[in-house]
């Protein structure tokens, strides 16, 4: 929720916490969500309640959102990325290849321009959250797949 306020200071978002993840608060956590006129619910990948609320760049949850606004660009995101963390070894690198593209794939398919704008935003997201990886990539010090 920081690095997305950091890049959109005037956003209106909703940011899950541990205490909404309590039995006695869920259903009214999930009401807030349906009702809420919210620019960003931030629940999952980033800042995983799983994870102590630490870890994930929000990728996999980002291509499953992509998925459901359209399949086909959703698929032709994941073949990139795999063609891409194949071929280069590193996971970051498919990652955000795969979707810096995605808002062109959206209106290359004819998506709404609203599902193209997501796809930049979530973009610029996925940089943002990748950028130590990105200095490690410059530095030759990124992990690499086996």
């Amino acid at each position: 929720a920081n690095e997305f306020l950091r890049l959109y200071p005037s956003a209106k978002i909703l940011v899950a916490t541990k205490k909404d993840f309590e039995t006695a608060n869920r259903k009214k956590f999930c009401a807030r969500i349906a009702t809420g006129d919210y620019d960003a619910v931030i629940i999952g990948h980033s800042k995983s309640i799983f994870l102590q609320f630490k870890g994930g760049k929000s990728v996999a949850s980002g291509v499953g959102t992509i998925i459901a606004l359209n399949w086909m660009a959703g698929l032709i995101i994941a073949v990139v990325w795999g063609i891409i963390t194949y071929t280069t070894k590193y996971v970051s690198v498919g990652s955000i290849i795969a979707l810096l593209i995605s808002p062109f794939v959206m209106y290359f398919l004819n998506a709404p321009a609203a599902y193209a704008g997501y796809c930049a935003i979530g973009a610029l997201y996925i940089v943002y959250l990748h950028r130590e990886n990105i200095k490690r990539l410059i530095q030759g010090n990124e992990n690499k797949v086996r």
